[in-house]
């Protein structure tokens, strides 16, 4: 009897144990998500562009591009915080548009990219059990593998637009790296995301005079995630 009294006591406390350790575990868990949706980019620090050594100047648009990415948040304790990881693919560029005379002149660039997010910290505040807004800040990198640059004079196609030439002149770079700053909410396993992202490589070099003022990638994204 005492020895099946001395089981039983052991089988509650492992069950009791077991039951905690889930608990935790639960309670702190890693959350796998997968996002999608669409970006709009632009050109932050510059109101206009000078393409040639003529002067002459176009004003900027939104250009928009796609944005998929998959991540992890690690819970940091019970307080709401996280931490976490994203890597993605998309996009950045710009458009513009000059008017001479009666002529109008646009042109846009898109490039596709691969973005890393090495390090995001969050709080998610808990509106309700299933609802919870999600803030969250944190650094990128990101290196173009193709692009596009395509332009129009009153709307016929201009097919000699050559990329390296625009590179050489424009200063664009490849590599890239910021900030993002974002805002969403989850309801259960689904999430609605604004996320804005700032680079500081160089997209455009503008030289009025002897002075020289950098245009950097400026992107809006909204996305739809869900966890699983």
């Amino acid at each position: 009897m005492l020895t099946a009294l001395m089981g039983i006591l052991a089988l509650g406390a492992s069950a009791q144990m077991l039951t905690s350790r889930t608990y935790t575990k639960a309670k702190n868990p890693t959350l796998w998500y997968a996002r999608a949706g669409a970006s709009f980019n632009n050109i932050a620090g510059l109101s206009s562009i000078e393409f040639d050594a003529d002067g002459e100047k176009v004003s900027l648009g939104t250009k928009t591009g796609f944005v998929v990415d998959f991540g992890f948040q690690k819970a940091i304790g019970k307080s709401g915080l996280y931490w976490g990881m994203e890597l993605g693919l998309g996009n950045r560029g710009f458009a513009v548009t000059e008017k001479i005379d009666e002529s109008e002149i646009k042109a846009s660039l898109l490039a596709w990219n691969l973005t890393y997010s090495p390090f995001t910290i969050g709080y998610k505040y808990s509106v309700t059990d299933k609802i919870k807004i999600d803030a969250h800040f944190g650094g990128y990198l990101s290196y173009d593998f193709a692009h596009s640059l395509s332009g129009k004079v009153d709307g016929h196609k201009i097919d000699d637009i050559d990329w390296d030439e625009f590179k050489d002149e424009s200063g664009y770079e490849d590599f890239d790296g910021g900030i993002q700053l974002g805002i969403g909410m989850w309801y259960d396993r689904f999430n609605i995301d604004v996320t804005w992202q700032r680079g500081f490589g160089t997209m455009v070099n503008e030289i009025d005079g002897e002075s020289t003022k950098t245009g950097c990638s400026s992107n809006l994204m909204l996305r739809l995630g869900i966890a699983f």
